[in-house]
């Protein structure tokens, strides 16, 4: 995409999700010298060349991207741009779903006056601390794009735009700390304002997608058993006796019931890996199953 192209569109939004593979815990962790991450390091410098950027930017990673010189790079690009800039953990417990998939996001909203155009350089502005706290309160004065005919989800998106803070300066560099990752087997507080335990996951499994390697434990999540389906638990392909060699690995894995507020996160290798990839459900005379698809759907806010 060039610089003129993205002129023309004069978008109010950008929604982004880079490829995680260059960040993730057992990834390569080659960061920005990864190829899967030159379409985001391509879109900032776009950013700087822009005579209409996005008045509103969303970006979504795993946790550690918050440490990488990829996000250094947007960071600057975005200060220098005149945005304003704030940057969240959340997992999906802190939204009541008994699911742990701790994410990053990133919002960013443009001030009126855009900053003028500065070349590429090498970021020399400190990463902004994570925000933790209660979510921001809901404002009036949606974007022009978020009329009332428009789709729930895009209202509600809306409105969470809208309740960003006045547009401000940067704070100077001695009030800005880099963010550290959340201290393993600590209390932090994370999105909602509730006190979660962040625990370090053993095992090798395929964290592919950067969640699995942590447990979270939230006060008030939903029970697990709203989201099941017990007719599943007559599907003898779900039940874990069909997989011979899982037997061994029982300990290893993380077993739940109805009646508990959380599940690892699901990634690409569950069935296949007995560590790392997802929970296993513990049914009502004691035997074991995996998570039906539709059952995982839900977990993901999904309408199944």
């Amino acid at each position: 995409l060039t610089t003129k192209k993205l002129d023309a569109w004069d978008a109010d939004v950008w929604t982004m999700s880079p490829p995680c593979q260059p960040y993730t815990r057992l990834g390569n962790q080659r960061d920005h010298l990864d190829i899967r991450a030159s379409a985001l390091l391509c879109l900032t410098q776009r950013i700087r060349e822009m005579c209409h950027p996005p008045r509103y930017i969303l970006l979504e990673n795993v946790h550690l991207f918050q440490r990488s010189v990829s996000f250094s790079m947007l960071y600057s690009a975005l200060l220098e741009k005149g945005y304003t800039v704030r940057a969240y953990l959340i997992s999906p417990v802190d939204c009541g779903v008994p699911n742990s998939r701790l994410r990053f996001f990133l919002l960013a909203k443009l001030r009126v006056a855009s900053a003028p155009l500065a070349p590429q350089r090498e970021p020399t502005q400190p990463i902004p601390p994570l925000h933790p706290g209660p979510p921001l309160p809901v404002q009036t004065g949606l974007p022009r794009w978020a009329d009332p005919a428009a789709p729930m989800w895009v209202q509600t998106l809306a409105r969470f735009l809208a309740s960003l803070p006045p547009s401000a300066a940067p704070a100077p560099p001695a009030e800005v700390v880099i963010p550290a990752a959340i201290p393993v087997g600590e209390e932090t507080t994370v999105g909602t304002g509730r006190t979660e335990e962040v625990e370090e996951a053993e095992g090798d499994g395929d964290l592919g997608c950067g969640g699995g390697s942590y447990r979270l434990h939230a006060v008030g999540a939903t029970p697990l058993g709203i989201f099941m389906d017990r007719r599943n638990d007559d599907d003898r392909s779900l039940w874990l006796e069909t997989y011979p060699a899982f037997a061994a690995r029982v300990q290893a894995m993380d077993l739940v019931g109805p009646q508990d507020d959380h599940t690892c996160c699901f990634t690409k290798g569950y069935t296949k890996l007995a560590e790392g990839a997802g929970s296993v459900f513990r049914m009502a005379n004691g035997n074991l199953r995996f998570f039906h698809p539709l059952e995982i759907a839900r977990l993901h806010c999904f309408p199944a």
